[in-house]
């Protein structure tokens, strides 16, 4: 599966974003299945006022949502339902304060070796709480998102494309123009973008001694919880017996990082001689991603978060296999590090790419025994763009 999050501006126009994608999706010719939308709010005043304003949505009405999952009205006409999601849309937040408004602009059929359906439910688990919406609207095609988060009211658009098994040593295929030209529409996407996910459902690549001696499933969470345990202590002894290049305290009250801190320079002169390359902007602003791959093909995605939700530099290493994923916090400071300098910040970037060769070294490898090698296409990036 590639799958691509692509955060929108602030003052990206909702229900412009509606029309344009629906509109470029019809100029493409492709089939595509109905249009399917999630709307929800806490305080049922605010949904009222969505269905005076559109009748058409009144019947799929359902406690704090409106939604077409498990709704027992048939849909609109396809033209009509765009044009009133649009002008819910075009209402946000002014008219319409929803906590969450979610368009899904129909399954694809993109052509081979692209699937326009996804059979198996499990498999959109991760995407639906990615995106926090139910996993019927987690499906494969181009979908909007908007709602409120910790830094305030955020767009973004997802687009997922799922591929025929592939086997151990194929390539992942380029992503269809097609889809990058509608998407192409709204913001500027490049096939860069897209990450390659595994399906939970697909079958085990292959079987390390570890995981064939493991084969029952609580065995096998006890050795991740294992593994994971000892690295979060390594890393924490690290920190308190100063193995690392610096001491990194928090800054004193009141201070600011300036508007033209580099952070991304920073990051990218520490962690490009281990391999890192950059990778986005993560999920949002004020968040970073960079990624590389390890032999047993093993992708790695850090993410570095700058303080949208505390005033501190927060990183997650996740490690993706062909059949499974690991998150991992990474520890490199004392708890309450938040660069306002640029040499506060290259010394947390030093500290960050240290605590990483460690990981790298020690904890992936672990992982790796546990759930072994994973075929090439999973720790390569997407090929176009």
């Amino acid at each position: 599966m590639l799958h691509a999050q692509v955060p929108l501006p602030r003052k990206t126009a909702p229900g412009a974003v509606i029309e344009a994608i629906d509109g470029a999706l019809a100029d493409t010719g492709l089939p595509r299945g109905p249009v399917a939308f999630h709307i929800h709010h806490d305080v049922p005043r605010v949904l009222e006022r969505i269905t005076l304003a559109q009748p058409l949505l009144a019947p799929f009405w359902q406690g704090d949502r409106i939604t077409d999952a498990g709704a027992p009205a048939p849909l609109p006409p396809h033209a009509d339902l765009v044009a009133a999601l649009a002008d819910i849309a075009a209402g946000i937040s002014r008219r319409f304060q929803v906590q969450l408004f979610f368009v899904h602009f129909g399954t694809v059929d993109w052509g081979p070796p692209w699937m326009p359906t996804l059979d198996a439910a499990p498999a959109a688990l991760p995407l639906a709480a990615e995106l926090r919406v139910p996993a019927a609207l987690a499906r494969p095609g181009l979908a909007y998102r908007n709602g409120w988060w910790v830094s305030g009211r955020q767009q973004a658009l997802s687009a997922m494309l799922v591929g025929v098994p592939l086997a151990r040593d194929a390539a992942m295929p380029p992503v269809p123009p097609v889809a990058l030209a509608v998407l192409n529409r709204v913001a500027k996407v490049s096939a860069r973008r897209f990450q390659v996910q595994a399906l939970p459902t697909a079958p085990p690549a292959a079987a390390s001694p570890v995981a064939a001696s493991e084969r029952n499933a609580t065995q096998l969470r006890r050795a991740l919880r294992s593994v994971r345990v000892a690295a979060l202590e390594r890393m924490a002894a690290r920190v308190a017996s100063g193995a690392l290049p610096h001491d990194l305290r928090a800054p004193a009250a009141g201070a600011e990082a300036p508007a033209g801190l580099d952070r991304k320079g920073a990051l990218l002169k520490a962690l490009r001689p281990a391999g890192w390359a950059h990778h986005g902007p993560g999920g949002g602003p004020g968040l970073l991603a960079f990624w590389r791959a390890t032999d047993p093909h093993t992708r790695l995605t850090v993410e570095v978060d700058f303080g949208t939700w505390s005033r501190r530099m927060a990183v997650t290493l996740r490690c993706q296999g062909a059949s499974w994923q690991v998150a991992l916090p990474v520890q490199f400071h004392d708890g309450g590090f938040h660069p306002t300098t640029a040499a506060a910040l290259a010394q947390g970037a030093e500290n960050l790419a240290a605590a990483l060769d460690d990981l790298c070294a020690r904890f992936v490898p672990e992982l790796e025994a546990v759930f072994g090698p994973s075929p090439a296409w999973t720790a390569a990036p997407s090929s176009g763009g």
